[in-house]
């Protein structure tokens, strides 16, 4: 009976499926950019450049069992005393790293992929939130560049590209910046 009296009163759940976009890959943009515009790295091999440092970005440490020998890191005009892995070296255009660190510049390639997400993540939950504008807020120390000292505090407006900001601007080796919602009352 009670089956029967349901029918009357409980509206049947829709079924509708609503399509999903998928969101472009905000990473791999970012990631394509910044290897456009850097001179250490062999674009040819961007693809296993991604995947290396997509790995690095969810904190799975890459597997490195063999370690360049002292001869070929003199070869390679590469401080001695580093440990450096043999499997990221072809990721290099050779001339460009000596004097270098190899790590560091996968590093700080990380980071700023990292970094820009994370920006990017941010600005897009204050639209969600119906936020209009935030302030960047820039840990600002001998390693910022002029433009982020100088952007420290300033007001944005959601709508503006901020990946295009720092694109244009930003000098760093990766951002330290945040977003601070400006909340009107």
């Amino acid at each position: 009976m009670f089956n029967f009296l349901k029918k009357f009163f409980i509206q049947p759940k829709k079924t509708t499926k609503t399509k999903r976009v998928n969101p472009p890959n905000i990473e791999r943009e970012i990631f394509d950019f910044e290897l456009s515009r850097s001179e250490y790295f062999n674009k040819e091999y961007s693809n296993d450049i991604f995947k290396y440092i997509t790995k690095l970005n969810k904190g799975q440490k890459p597997k490195e069992k063999e370690f360049l020998s002292i001869e070929e890191k003199k070869e390679l005009k590469i401080n001695t005393r580093l440990k450096v892995p043999m499997n990221i070296i072809p990721f290099f255009i050779k001339e460009k790293i000596v004097n270098k660190n190899p790590k560091e510049l996968i590093s700080n390639l990380a980071n700023m992929i990292r970094s820009k997400k994370h920006l990017y993540n941010e600005v897009k939950k204050l639209k969600k939130l119906k936020i209009s504008y935030y302030k960047l807020s820039n840990f600002t120390d001998e390693r910022s560049c002029n433009w982020c000292k100088k952007m420290d505090n300033k007001v944005f407006s959601v709508n503006e590209d901020i990946i295009k900001l720092f694109n244009n601007n930003c000098k760093c080796d990766y951002p330290r910046s945040t977003t601070l919602a400006i909340i009107e009352c």
